[in-house]
């Protein structure tokens, strides 16, 4: 009888086993997907933090830079205030 009972044991145990390995194989898979679509979603915040802050840094050099329309110098006929100073770029 116990000669009987070891193969259907061994049977099961096996059965047993790969239904664990199908299980961790699914787990595997499914924190793939997830890895996935974090980077996905880290990529595009970067990209709009980075295009935001391009756009800021254009904002900014329109309102407080003065720059020549093309290669040449620029002249600063005004007073400039305590603190305020033109530098060659």
């Amino acid at each position: 009888m116990q000669q009987q009972q070891a193969p259907k044991n061994i049977e099961t145990t096996i059965l047993n086993i790969e239904l664990q390995t199908n299980q961790i194989q699914k787990q595997i898979t499914d924190l793939e997907l997830q890895k996935i679509e974090q980077l996905q979603k880290l990529e595009l915040t970067s990209a709009n933090a980075r295009s935001k802050l391009l756009g800021q840094i254009n904002k900014w050099k329109e309102t407080n830079l003065i720059t020549a329309p093309g290669k040449g110098t620029i002249s600063y006929l005004g007073f400039l205030e305590n603190d305020l100073f033109v530098e060659p770029c």
